[in-house]
Formats: structure tokens, C-alpha cells, sequence
């Protein structure tokens, strides 16, 4: 009677731990969804971020542009600003 009590603990601790692996691959699997969009969110504001930092390069530049013409009008050269 012994073994067969035993037996039957042993088939529901079996039981048991088949359930949690089951849960645990559900969350696993989740998680690894979950993983998956963030990754894609991540990719996402990476191509942003290049894309800002392109557009602020260029209007840097094109700001260098306007005070080197800028100055250029203001000491002489052609335009409204000249002194002369």
C-alpha cells in the first residue's frame, strides 16, 4: 500500500510540475513577444534619432551659411548691411 501511495504522490508532483511548465512556457512565450516589439520600437527611434541628428547637421550648416553671408554683408561686401 506503501508504493502505491508513493506512486500516486509521484504522478501528481509529476502533474504539478508539467503545469508549471506549461505556465512557464506561456510567459516565456509572452515575454518573447514582448521582446520582439520592443526590439522593433527600439529599431524604430534608432532610425529616428540618425534621421534628427542628419536634419540638425544640416541646418547647422545652413545657419554657418547665413552669418558667414551675413558678416560678409555687414564688412563690405554686397547687400543691405554694407557700411560703405
Amino acid at each position: 500500500m506503501y508504493v502505491f501511495q508513493e506512486a500516486n504522490n509521484c504522478d501528481e508532483d509529476i502533474q504539478g510540475l508539467r503545469e508549471n511548465q506549461g505556465e512557464l512556457s506561456s510567459m516565456l512565450e509572452q515575454r518573447q513577444i514582448n521582446v520582439q516589439q520592443l526590439q522593433g520600437s527600439s529599431d524604430t527611434l534608432d532610425s529616428d534619432i540618425d534621421r534628427l541628428i542628419e536634419q540638425k547637421q544640416k541646418v547647422r550648416n545652413m545657419r554657418k551659411i547665413y552669418w558667414a553671408k551675413i558678416e560678409g554683408e555687414k564688412w563690405g561686401g554686397k547687400g543691405s548691411l554694407s557700411t560703405s
